[in-house]
């Protein structure tokens, strides 16, 4: 009790401090617009007001506009808590300390998945890593639900495996937004419960979903067309980048189609690998699952720095293998990657602030690129049993 006191206590204090936030305000905003102002959660002073949380002003042309972007069967259960806290910076605190919490879950679970127990030392290096990454900083400092959502994945793919229907289908149910974060993992859980005929989970899934769109209209009926004009109004506008975009300031001329050819292929090699999977045990399954969550932010969606924390399982599955298949050289190969994929970021930040995009660029390509290079490179010793 003492920890969780000190632990809120820090991030209320740093919520006062540090700029930006807009990832929960948004959110959170549009929560208390229906439930306490009752004013349109979807409607134009939701964005107006997060913009001058987070600007002080309202958003320039090259700036977020934080527009909400969650639909409204899911806006409430997930940010109901929330919402009833009047004071923005303490709901905006509140919500880092449970982040950071989710965060705990997350590298956690990203052991359990990979079927890793590190030593002790080494175990102290991955947390402290996995805390203080810039990745997890950025997540962090937004406040959007990137962290939240990984700790679903993961759960989701640990229910797959051990035939929790009630408790898959509810999950993927509440991971069914942010497509640009883990939609193509989501297709690949549902093209491998297509495959095991998992009528169970699939049936557990519409209920659920059913259930919650049935409220969620009778309490709000006229939500959809607002939230889908949001929506697509949030998509049309500046947010984030894109492998293209970052490709295209090192290529002027062919970097537009050097993104395309990347994005093309990497379906291709997905497909490939999803389809070599569809049967395979959870290992496979979980190495596949990794890649993807991997190769998402180089196609075309349109991602944040923040939403890159999603790649940890995959990056942890990676030190599982290098430490297990190396009985004496794997920790210390293990521990020089911990430590370069913690210091290379920040190094590449603090000679540049303020960022600028000839630095978000290589700090949004970093952790994709390293990541699937290494699954690749261990790629027979993590499956060759399967």
């Amino acid at each position: 009790m003492l920890l969780l006191a000190v632990l809120v206590g820090v991030n209320l204090a740093l919520s006062r401090k540090l700029p930006g936030g807009g990832g929960f305000y948004s959110p959170w905003a549009a929560a208390r617009a229906y439930l306490l102002e009752r004013t349109e959660p979807y409607g134009p002073g939701v964005p107006a007001r997060v913009q001058d949380l987070v600007y002080g002003r309202p958003a320039h042309a090259a700036e977020d506009p934080y527009l909400p972007d969650i639909p409204f069967h899911l806006l409430l259960p997930l940010y109901l808590a929330p919402a009833l806290i009047a004071q923005p910076e303490a709901a905006r605190g509140i919500w880092m300390a449970a982040s950071e919490l989710a965060l705990l879950g997350l590298a956690l679970l990203s052991l359990r998945v990979a079927d890793w127990t590190p030593r002790r030392f080494l175990l102290i290096l991955f947390l402290v890593s996995a805390t203080f990454s810039f990745y997890t900083i950025q997540a962090l400092i937004e406040g959007g639900p990137q962290i939240l959502l990984g700790v679903i994945y993961l759960a989701i793919l640990i229910a797959l495996r051990d035939q929790r229907d009630e408790v898959l289908g509810g999950l993927l149910t509440l991971a069914c937004f942010k497509w640009e974060l883990g939609g193509l993992f989501l297709l690949f859980v549902f093209v491998r419960l297509l495959y095991e005929r998992r009528w169970g989970t699939l049936t557990v899934f519409g209920m659920i979903l059913s259930v919650l769109l049935a409220v969620s209209f009778l309490a709000y009926p006229g939500w959809l067309v607002p939230f889908l004009q949001a929506t697509w109004a949030g998509l049309r506008a500046y947010r984030g980048t894109t492998a293209g975009a970052v490709l295209a300031g090192y290529l002027p001329e062919a970097g537009s189609r050097v993104a395309f050819g990347l994005a093309v292929t990497l379906l291709i090699v997905l497909g490939i690998e999803w389809w070599a999977a569809r049967g395979g045990d959870f290992r496979r399954m979980a190495w596949a699952a990794c890649l993807t969550l991997a190769a998402t932010p180089l196609l075309a969606f349109r991602s944040e720095i923040g939403n890159l924390i999603v790649l940890l399982p995959g990056f942890t599955f990676l030190l599982a293998v290098i430490h297990d298949r190396w009985r004496r050289a794997g920790p210390w190969l293990a521990s020089i990657l911990l430590l370069a994929s913690l210091a290379v970021p920040w190094i590449v930040y603090l000679r540049a602030v303020p960022l600028d995009e000839s630095v978000i660029g290589p700090l949004f390509l970093f952790a994709p690129v390293l990541t699937i290079l290494g699954l690749y490179w261990t790629r027979w010793w993590a499956i060759s049993e399967t």
